[in-house]
């Protein structure tokens, strides 16, 4: 990581200091009369314009030394500004976001925040980069503190494309794409005539897309988000998975195909495996994890070994997936956790490891062979979630999420993460006010996502010092 950082910070400092131009730009009005090692005014202004911009506040006496010292080891103007901008892009100062954290314990009854500290925080949490020069003008004077004119600038940022990029790293942390599994390569039977070509980089911009589309153009809440049928497949095999024509470049979007398909939980890189088989366990676990915040305890080993060996060819050959599943874990030992995981992942059985809607199941051997095809059942009942939560029936994918997305805890699960998410922390007992404004603007039927991410940011917490390191 360390060695990442060094090489990146040199290239960045070679690529300026060797261009006439970009270091003209840099050094200003300045760079025609500079003399390497010349400790005059014009020195100062480089190095505190480049300091304020590296470090995101003005310069101050210690930190203006310490950078001219580095500045002045060089012996022409370019290798003085190569060092300058190495050492300032390896600066913990430019690479961590401090700003906005007690520096020690004893200065939590009375530090407050500075007008650059909340300018940072604010362009951070919403664009993940530094504050521009209109933000930083209003931390010089102090108006950042204005609640009008910082909602202002909270409006202005959200019309971004960075806020929009930033979104979607949401969406990474929300779903943990991390773990989204590479599609299938067989076996051959299975892919069928799908091209599988680009296939999962267009599904995966599909599914980014439908998220920033669902937040930024139609101010959807939480519901909408987990219940439109809109697709963004531009490729005909992707265009294929949600069973509608590939889009044309003059129209924005089309209707999901399948009628069982709703919302972002049933995306299609949400059902990827690397083989035939589904795998509803990892489905249920996954999804009672992202949707529902649960923390399920991982299996022992030995708890894996128990129940019969349902990978046999006659195993595959008379049972359904599903059917495999429940003879697995339905032992004392298992059932448990299994009872809230497997429904779950039943309720997707109608969804192949491509992410295709399918009537049948194709049961396939070690060697590929198709030895059967079962039928798909997905009706099942999924206990209460928490406290205030109601068992939930369903005979469908659909059904199921439709109940899920107006359940209190899925609705305050989301909030949580993207919560912690835009904040950069986990909340605290002190945050629980915000949460709770949040929560009731996410899922009310008049508020939407991004008026929850607003009231985040307007919030009295954060305009705070934080406690956590």
């Amino acid at each position: 990581h360390i060695n990442g950082i060094t090489s990146v910070a040199e290239s960045v400092a070679i690529e300026v200091s060797a261009n006439w131009t970009k270091y003209s730009l840099i050094q200003g009005s300045c760079y025609p009369s500079y003399i390497s090692g010349q400790n005059n005014t014009c020195l100062d202004s480089i190095v505190t314009r480049l300091g304020g911009k590296f470090f995101r506040k003005p310069v101050d006496a210690d930190t203006l030394t310490s950078l001219k010292n580095i500045f002045l080891i060089g012996t022409t103007k370019s290798e003085s500004l190569y060092l300058l901008i190495s050492y300032s892009l390896q600066s913990p100062h430019f690479l961590y976001l401090t700003e906005g954290l007690y520096t020690t314990p004893s200065s939590l009854a009375n530090e407050s925040i500075t007008s650059y500290e909340l300018a940072s925080k604010l362009s951070y949490a919403i664009t993940d980069g530094p504050p521009d020069d209109t933000i930083m003008a209003l931390a010089e004077s102090n108006d950042i503190f204005n609640d009008d004119i910082f909602s202002l600038q909270i409006d202005r940022l959200l019309t971004t494309s960075e806020a929009r990029k930033k979104s979607e790293r949401f969406l990474d942390f929300w779903v943990d794409m991390e773990k989204v599994s590479v599609t299938p390569t067989g076996p051959n039977d299975f892919v069928s005539d799908l091209n599988t070509v680009g296939l999962q980089a267009e599904l995966v911009r599909e599914m980014k897309e439908f998220f920033t589309h669902t937040l930024f153009t139609e101010k959807g809440n939480f519901r909408r988000l987990m219940t439109s049928n809109v697709s963004f497949a531009r490729t005909p095999a992707a265009a294929q998975i949600y069973a509608h024509s590939a889009l044309a470049s003059n129209k924005l979007h089309e209707i999901v195909g399948d009628s069982d398909r709703i919302g972002i939980a049933m995306k299609a890189p949400l059902f990827f495996a690397s083989s035939a088989e589904t795998h509803p366990i990892l489905r249920g676990a996954r999804f009672r994890a992202n949707f529902l915040c649960d923390k399920l305890p991982l299996p022992t080993p030995d708890n894996l070994l128990l129940g019969p060996d349902v990978n046999t060819e006659e195993m595959i050959t008379n049972n359904s997936g599903r059917m495999r599943t429940h003879i697995k874990t339905s032992g004392r030992a298992c059932i448990g956790c299994h009872s809230y995981i497997n429904p779950v992942g039943f309720a997707f059985e109608h969804f192949d490891s491509f992410g295709r809607y399918r009537e049948k199941e194709k049961a396939y051997s070690s060697d590929n062979e198709l030895l059967a095809l079962h039928t798909i059942d997905p009706q099942d009942i999924m206990p209460p979630l928490a406290d205030g939560s109601e068992e939930i029936e369903f005979g469908s994918a659909k059904e199921f999420i439709d109940k899920v997305s107006s359940d209190v805890t899925a609705n305050a699960c989301f909030t949580r993460k993207m919560y912690q998410f835009y904040q950069l922390d986990l909340e605290q007992k002190a945050d629980h006010c915000a949460l709770d404004s949040v929560y009731k603007t996410v899922q009310s039927d008049t508020g939407s996502i991004i008026d929850g991410l607003k009231m985040m940011l307007t919030h009295k917490s954060f305009k705070a010092k934080n406690e956590n390191q």
